[in-house]
This record gives structure tokens, sequence and C-alpha cells, in this order.
């Protein structure tokens, strides 16, 4: 009997031992602030090399779905169509330009979650990515994503586009052809080509054209196209959108043309606020002052932002112009000879200033 037993307790030992062999999730390890600072190095690099699959593949598309809360059949639908094109760095790749950077700006820790915010600049456009960060199969991965321009995390604009058009996907009526129009005139802005694209946002439904995400991408198109049309299409999206927390970062380009350049250097101390500190922003302090003719202050946030960045070449070339406008060639020339000497920077804004001082290596 005692024999029985204990063969008995044995096996019930046994049992469940194969039970936590086979039924165990293995608790994932929390990442480090070592491990999220490797990954955004990484993430930079690869942007910088213009490749697009580290992006790709450190987007938790799954995690992303689950949080938009895409819970009924046809939102499980919807979020799987979602998930097959959710590539956000061949979407970044195509849109940067050569000279567009896209750069880490800081990490920090919230609610128990590592954050890392990326800037993205592309000849005076800016926005900024603020992922959230986990582990999942042993690796860091983005759970989500909260982008400046929209105002809003990833997972809250797909659930926002499931909720105006879940109409359309459930019941179709065979004029739902408009959606593939948007990757068309993604391609169309990133060409330059903006009047077509112009023409076939015109052709979306008014229910899309409503849509913020879509507003946004209209915004762009404008800015492409005249001053004019630019200047509208923010003062609409303004009334429709009057307390978006995003709305800062994009009246920036408002209060530029409308020439209120004391609202334009609040709205950038504005976003600087939200972020904590981006001493990038001192390029668009320096343009502020600059514009309102208070040179002492331009040029003192002009070399904060070069301290900050010396291969920022934007910030470059107006020091240049700077000292070349003070008739300090003394100064303006090492810098001009470094510049030229970078084949990565752009040389056709500043062989243009350069003809205007002819005098400028004498």
């Amino acid at each position: 009997m005692k024999y029985i037993t204990t063969t008995i307790k044995y096996q019930t030992l046994l049992f469940t031992f194969l039970l936590c062999i086979v039924g165990c999730k293995t608790k994932e390890k929390p990442l480090t602030a070592e491990e999220v600072k490797q990954f955004a190095k990484d993430l930079e690099i690869s942007m910088e090399k213009r490749e697009a699959a580290f992006f790709n593949n450190a987007l938790d598309k799954k995690e992303l779905i689950k949080r938009s809360g895409l819970s009924n059949n046809s939102g499980k639908e919807f979020g799987g169509g979602m998930t097959q094109g959710m590539n956000m760095g061949t979407s970044l790749v195509n849109a940067l330009s050569k000279n567009a950077t896209y750069k880490i700006v800081k990490q920090y820790e919230k609610d128990n979650a590592h954050h890392v915010i990326f800037r993205m600049y592309d000849d005076g456009s800016l926005n900024y990515h603020d992922m959230e960060l986990k582990r999942t199969g042993g690796e860091v991965k983005i759970a989500d994503m909260f982008i400046y321009t929209t105002g809003e995390k990833f997972s809250a604009t797909i659930k926002a586009l499931y909720e105006q058009f879940s109409g359309m996907i459930d019941k179709p009526t065979g004029k739902e052809e408009w959606i593939k129009s948007m990757p068309k005139i993604r391609t169309l802005i990133n060409k330059g080509e903006y009047q077509e694209a112009f023409d076939l946002f015109a052709s979306l439904p008014a229910e899309a054209k409503t849509n913020k995400a879509f507003r946004i991408v209209y915004i762009e198109i404008c800015s492409g196209l005249s001053d004019d049309l630019h200047k509208k299409s923010l003062e609409e999206f303004q009334t429709a959108f009057p307390d978006e927390p995003n709305l800062q970062l994009i009246l920036i380009d408002a209060f530029f043309l409308n020439k209120e350049y004391d609202k334009a250097l609040n709205a950038v101390n504005a976003v600087d606020k939200m972020i904590n500190k981006d001493p990038f922003l001192d390029y668009y302090r320096y343009l502020c002052y600059n514009i309102m003719d208070n040179q002492e202050k331009a040029k003192e946030h002009l070399l904060k932002v070069i301290k900050y960045d010396p291969d920022f070449a934007d910030a470059q070339l107006e020091l240049i112009a700077t000292y070349l406008q003070e008739d300090n060639n003394a100064a303006a020339k090492p810098l001009i000879e470094a510049f030229q000497k970078k084949k990565s920077y752009e040389q056709t804004t500043l062989n243009t200033l350069l003809t205007m001082y002819p005098d400028w290596d004498e």
C-alpha cells in the first residue's frame, strides 16, 4: 500500500512538472535602460542608411491592434488588413528626402514603461514620434507610438479610422475604390507631384476628407502647392480641431505664413515643453528672432543649435550667411570650406549664397 501511495505521489509530481513545461509561459524580463539605448541607436542608424527592415520588424503589430480595441469580427478583419500594410519603416524611407534626418531626442520612463522620442526633420518640416517599448519574444519592440502631428497614439488612429469607415467595410457598396487612392497619394507626395496628389485627394468622398489623419495629409499636399492653399488648410484644421494637443506643432507654419512671429515663437516653446526639452528647437527660435530682426537673439540660438548638432547643414548655412552679412569673411571662410568638403551636404544653396558675396575668400 505504501508503495502504491508513493508511486501515485511521484506520478502526480511528474504530471505537474509536465504541465509546467507545456503550459507555463516564461514571463518577459523587464527592459533595461541600456537595451533601450541600444535599440534607439540601431533604429537611428538604420534610418540614416534608409534601411526600412529594422523599423518594420520593430513594430509590434499584434500589440497595436490589441490596443486599438478592434474586438468584433469586422474589427479583427480590419485589423488584420492593417497589420499586413503596417510597415512604418518603409513608409518613412519612401517619404524622407536625401537630406532628411531621423534622430534620437531622449529616452525616459513613465508608468513603468520605457520610452524613446525621435525627431523627424525634412527641409523645415518637423515631427516627433514618442515610442513606448516592451519586450516581446525576447526582443525590444514598439508597443505603441504617439505621433505629434496627429496628436494621438498610432493605436488610436487605427481605431478612429475603423470607427469612421466601419459602415463601408461591413456593408460594401462597390464605391470603396477610393481607399486604394491613399497609397497613390502618398507616392505622389513623395515624388513632389503635389498637383496630381491634390486632384486625387479631391476625388475622395467627403467623409474621408473630414478624418483628422487625412486632413494632415491634405495640409502636406497644400504646403507643396502655394502659401495661400497651405494657410487655408491650416486654418481649416484649426477650426475643425481647436483643442488638439498637437495643434502648436502644426500652427508653427501657420504663424509664419501669417507673419505672426511672436506667436510662432510661443508655439515653438509650447512644443518644447510637451517634449520636455529638445535643443534642436533653438533652430526655430533662431528663425523667429532672425525674421523679427533681433540679430543678437537670433545668433545666440543659432550658435546653441550648432553646438548641439554640429552636422546640421541648415544651421551651418545660416551661420555662414550670418558671418557674410556681418562682413566677417575670416569667420565665414573656414565654415564654407568645411561645408564644401562634406559630400553629404547639398551644395546648391551655398553656391547661390556665394554668388552674392564674391569676395568671401579674399
